[in-house]
């Protein structure tokens, strides 16, 4: 059977048939075609349908691109808990495959939804202490590519009190931040008696300027 075109499955999901829309929003996950990306994220927030809005929010995860990441943020937002939870769920999953794209998504939700974007912040933050896999890592560095001065005092106390992989995942973090606290603390790493966080800041130092 010949794939079925974004357009003829986006019809589908803006429809009024509760069934097609949510078979429509599964095949548009599953195509991962950039797309049917607005047309999942129109669905997530605005389909008549709980089930289709619950679907389409999950979508969502599977696409690296920062116009997801930034919709599952604004997303959070939502006065729907069910769609509240899963975007949340997503932009968890995110961290740990999409990383990459989390700082550029976020920026463009703070610019569309500063309460949302507070929300994701929030989380990030949470999650940089996480022993499950790479997500701490991942995280660091997603705090990192925010550029945000907020994220300073998070990444230099892992820099300071993590283990020797944290230290380096922090330093280079840090890289992103240009605030007198990251400088200070990155030429204190740039000391240090661990050869690996030493090499780290003084690398981000130097992407610093």
């Amino acid at each position: 059977m010949a794939a079925r075109p974004v357009s003829e499955l986006a019809a589908e999901l803006q429809g009024g048939d509760e069934s097609a829309a949510i078979a429509a929003s599964s095949a548009l996950r599953e195509k991962k075609d950039p797309a049917g990306l607005d047309h999942l994220i129109k669905a997530a927030d605005g389909s008549e349908f709980a089930s289709v809005r619950k679907l389409s929010t999950m979508a969502l995860q599977w696409f690296a691109d920062p116009k997801a990441i930034a919709a599952m943020v604004e997303l959070m937002h939502e006065e729907e808990e069910e769609v509240v939870v899963t975007a949340k769920e997503g932009f968890d999953f995110a961290v740990g495959q999409n990383y990459t794209k989390i700082g550029e998504g976020m920026a463009i939700a703070k610019e569309e939804s500063p309460e949302a974007y507070s929300v994701a912040f929030d989380l990030l933050k949470g999650m940089v202490n996480s022993t499950e896999g790479f997500k701490g890592s991942r995280a660091s560095a997603s705090l990192g590519r925010t550029g945000d001065p907020q994220a300073t005092s998070v990444l230099v106390n892992l820099l300071k009190t993590g283990d020797e992989s944290q230290q380096g995942k922090a330093a280079m973090a840090l890289g992103g931040i240009d605030s007198p606290e990251s400088v200070a603390a990155l030429k204190e790493a740039a000391l240090s008696e661990s050869a690996s966080v030493a090499n780290s800041a003084s690398g981000a130092l130097r992407s610093l300027g």
